[in-house]
């Protein structure tokens, strides 16, 4: 089982078929189950790769080597929406610990009753075949003109009825009962239960006559149960053969039903010749508006409107970041002007969202008002044993209808307010975990930890196993010295747990701290190498455990690992400043020393250019000392000065991981001292430590909006 996310090698399930999709980009299908997952036309070449042999950094050098850029977190997208799409063979267990698997919790007697209440399918071959047949591109015109001659007929008879002579009856109003017909509360159920088959009927077909025309096709048919109410249903998950357009589309031809017969409901109950009818094409409005106004819905994740707005925002689960969003920015700092990519949907979809919230509870207290009241009210007093059956019915149906309605509001609320709680819970109790694992003694870990030392990072097994046996393992409480100034030296030290202060005493006895060591750190080469005294003192600033290791074995050690004598000490400096800084915090041993070997120092002048906006990158760079300025402009005259970086920043990395030219002019401010790396060696150590790619890449995209703000 991988331990990280670099070494896991993922594969696909056997029997995954692809298709491609018409923006370019492929799906990938699970035949049995109709599950898909969309992949990227450039990431679709990496599908080739899940075969079980490949691990995730494999798939980050193949990325690279074939567009010359390196995007991390597209590819651990990649991998979460396949391993929660379970398109993955890999073990649950490994999926899991790698946070590429998120099952869904165990779910209570309460969420199977709503979930049965809500929706429960029940597809059969029969019906499915039926309507695959029938239903063919072309038949949505023919629709068009039924439901247009519906209209036409309805809005005549409006017009007919609107003028007929005095005495005669003409247009009717909304009844003042919806759920009762002549008295009779049984028959305002059965049209009730009649009206809500006929509204979901319309819709389901509506969708999949829109699918076809698209060029999908209807993976199933049959029935289907809301509060037990059927109506007929169609499986339209293969709507993302017709791509994001046609995925919009379907949205939208979900809204549009709901329309059509809230409007066919309205324009019939006018009209109406009897009680009967009357009621049916009443309760058919109520219920199209109802139904409109859950597909409207911006906080069920399965709405018409959601699954609209995630298409224009591809990528991005936009219902989390919208909460995020209300949370931390709009309720906290609305007055800050700099806007980030699609603030601007988002921002209409709080508005929005806030105008839908208000206008459900308002609509929801008139209807526990009047119906709830009505109903009890007239409880038990029907002439008959049915239609106080009816009214009990209709009574429980709509008080449990406003209970789970509420229960949604308050539940949303609670995830709104609790959001940045819950995620701080959520991280201390994966950091605990991570925490908590015990450390194994033995040859085996002595080895491991010897090659954590990034020195001795490149050397074989079989020499770190020889260097374990040469090396002692000494304990240092807080306040004791290590080595001291002046001494004659012959061990080196690697700091294995603890911190150190190097010291160094001048001609005038004061003693100053010139350096802070930590785990990973080495010291007392210099003595051992160039035969000198010790050039400082070491004093441990909290109680430390060391390597030591003789003059010999060293030397032997610093052969074995290919590091000239001469090169030692410049080398530890440059490990001990890398491990300074945040960004390289999460390189491995192994990495560090693969970038301080291929570092190269670069200096400039106040008012040299560093880098020029336009020209092709191919270096990254580390300001080691003095001040640069962040420039735009094409020429020295529109300069604007966007930011100002310090010692310990870095720059040049957009151009490197994005593949494009220089965004912006970076101008030496006073003398400055650079370490700077090729853009192959660059993108070989972003794509092998993912955690570091995604930080510059974070602080890429950051620049990049500051850069287009201006």
């Amino acid at each position: 089982m991988s331990e990280h996310l670099e070494e896991f090698k993922p594969k696909l399930r056997p029997g995954i078929q692809q298709i491609p999709l018409p923006e370019g980009a492929v799906a990938i299908k699970e035949p049995r189950n109709g599950v898909y997952c969309e992949v990227e036309a450039d990431e679709a070449f990496l599908l080739g790769f899940m075969d079980g042999s490949h691990s995730v950094g494999d798939l980050a050098h193949q990325y690279m080597q074939k567009f010359g850029k390196i995007s991390i977190r597209k590819i651990m997208s990649l991998l979460a929406n396949l391993g929660d799409r379970r398109l993955l063979l890999n073990p649950d267990e490994e999926l899991i610990k790698l946070n590429l698997l998120h099952p869904a919790p165990p779910e209570n007697i309460f969420g199977k009753i709503l979930r049965v209440l809500t929706r429960l399918e029940i597809y059969d071959p029969v019906t499915t075949r039926l309507l695959q047949k029938f239903m063919r591109p072309g038949m949505w015109i023919g629709m068009l003109g039924v439901l247009g001659l519906t209209v036409a007929y309805a809005g005549g008879r409006i017009i007919t009825t609107g003028h007929r002579e005095a005495g005669e009856a003409g247009l009717r109003s909304a009844p003042e009962n919806l759920f009762s017909v002549s008295g009779s509360y049984m028959m305002g159920l059965i049209a009730m239960i009649l009206a809500v088959m006929f509204v979901q009927s319309v819709r389901e077909l509506a969708k999949g006559l829109a699918l076809v025309e698209q060029g999908g096709q209807i993976h199933a048919a049959g029935f289907c149960f809301t509060g037990f109410v059927p109506f007929l249903g169609v499986d339209t998950r293969d709507v993302f053969i017709t791509g994001r357009l046609g995925r919009r589309q379907l949205a939208q031809v979900g809204i549009t039903s709901y329309v059509f017969t809230s409007i066919l409901g309205l324009m019939f109950m006018m009209t109406a010749e009897d009680d009967g009818s009357h009621i049916f094409w009443s309760q058919t409005a109520l219920v199209s508006f109802i139904g409109l106004l859950l597909a409207i819905c911006p906080f069920l994740g399965k709405s018409d409107l959601s699954l609209m707005i995630a298409e224009m925002l591809p990528g991005v689960n936009w219902q989390v970041n919208f909460r995020s969003y209300l949370h931390k920015r709009l309720l906290s700092r609305f007055f800050r002007k700099d806007q980030f990519d699609n603030e601007q949907v988002y921002l209409v979809a709080g508005i929005y969202g806030l105008l839908w919230f208000i206008g459900a509870l308002v609509m929801l207290a008139m209807a526990a008002a009047n119906y709830l009241v009505r109903f009890w009210i007239d409880r038990g007093r029907a002439p008959d044993a049915q239609d106080n059956a009816a009214n009990l019915i209709l009574l429980a149906m709509l008080s449990l209808t406003i209970l789970l309605v509420a229960l949604a509001f308050f539940w949303e609320v609670m995830r709104l307010l609790t959001a940045g709680t819950m995620e701080k819970l959520d991280t201390a109790r994966r950091t605990g975990k991570v925490a908590s694992t015990a450390a194994v003694a033995g040859d085996a870990q002595l080895v491991q930890e010897l090659r954590n030392i990034p020195l001795f990072a490149a050397m074989s097994n079989a020499d770190l196993t020889q260097l374990a046996h040469a090396v002692e393992l000494r304990t240092y409480k807080a306040g004791n010295y290590i080595i001291r100034q002046g001494d004659q030296g012959d061990e080196f030290y690697s700091i294995r747990r603890g911190a150190v202060e190097v010291r160094i005493t001048s001609n005038t006895g004061l003693e100053g701290t010139v350096a802070r060591l930590q785990p990973g750190d080495g010291f007392g080469e210099i003595a051992l190498l160039q035969q000198v005294p010790r050039t400082a003192s070491v004093l441990a600033t909290e109680d430390t455990e060391v390597f030591a290791m003789k003059r010999d074995d060293f030397i032997a050690a610093c052969q074995k690992a290919n590091l000239s004598p001469d090169k030692v000490t410049s080398l530890l400096r440059m490990l001990q400043y890398l491990k300074t800084l945040d960004f390289f915090r999460d390189l491995s041993s192994g990495q560090l020393l693969k970038l301080a070997t291929q570092l190269r120092p670069e200096s400039a002048n106040p008012g040299d250019y560093v880098i020029r906006q336009g020209e092709i990158g191919n270096k990254f760079y580390l300001l080691q000392g003095g001040e640069v300025d962040i420039a735009i402009g094409d020429s020295p005259a529109n300069e604007k000065v966007v930011a100002s970086l310090k010692p310990g920043s870095y720059f040049g990395e957009i151009a490197l991981l994005k593949n494009i030219p220089r965004t912006a002019n970076v101008k030496a401010k006073t003398p400055v001292q650079l370490l700077s790396l090729t853009k192959e060696v660059f993108l070989d150590i972003v794509a092998s430590n993912f955690l570091m790619s995604m930080n510059l890449e974070r602080t890429g995209d950051r620049r990049l909006q500051i850069s287009a703000q201006e």
